[in-house]
């Protein structure tokens, strides 16, 4: 008689599993929701790019009471949690309106760089968003700074039409973790 029961009782739970494993359980097996069968397809090939960028005319005039600003020269002196010394001897590309606008880059063959761009009128003006400071320098580590928020004072010494010169001075300048204070001289001439 045991035997018969254990038997029955085996039965049972196999009858038991077998119903949860086919569904049968008693409760109701959930559905999932059909997924769409017809998507729009998505192009094959996107539209080509220009390959060539149309050129300025040449011999445009100058703005009026623009400068012509043709060689110049920068020097930095970087201090803080990183300290370096440069001078730059190439300026690229001015664009210049004398007590209204500069935008002056210096550049070196090693790859440092400083650059005054937006309106600056002769005497001293803080960075914001409509003037601003930048420099790189690659040794002896690779530090990369810009102002636009007044760390950094402009102070314009000189503008003439054929010639401009400067300061800039930044105060705990923070460049991707790491505060500075830069000092930088530059002028430029025709």
């Amino acid at each position: 008689m045991r035997g018969t029961r254990i038997g029955i009782a085996a039965a049972s739970f196999l009858l038991a599993l077998g119903l949860v494993a086919c569904g049968g359980g008693g409760g109701s097996t959930p559905t999932t929701p059909a997924l769409p069968t017809a998507l729009p397809s998505l192009p094959t090939a996107l539209p080509s790019l220009p390959t060539s960028l149309p050129s300025l005319p040449s011999g445009l005039p100058s703005l009026p009471g623009s400068g012509s600003l043709s060689s110049g020269s920068a020097h930095v002196d970087i201090t803080g949690d990183v300290s370096t010394s440069f001078d730059l001897t190439t300026l690229e590309s001015p664009s210049y309106i004398p007590g209204t606008v500069v935008g002056v880059s210096y550049t070196d063959q090693k790859g440092d760089t400083f650059s005054v761009g937006g309106l600056a009128p002769e005497g001293s003006t803080k960075t914001s968003p409509t003037l601003a400071v930048s420099f790189s320098a690659v040794q002896p580590t690779l530090i990369v700074g810009a102002s636009v928020g007044g760390e950094c004072t402009v102070n314009i010494d000189d503008e003439s039409a054929d010639h401009l010169s400067g300061t800039v001075t930044c105060q705990n300048l923070n460049t991707s973790g790491q505060n500075v204070n830069v000092n930088a001289t530059f002028e430029a001439s025709a």
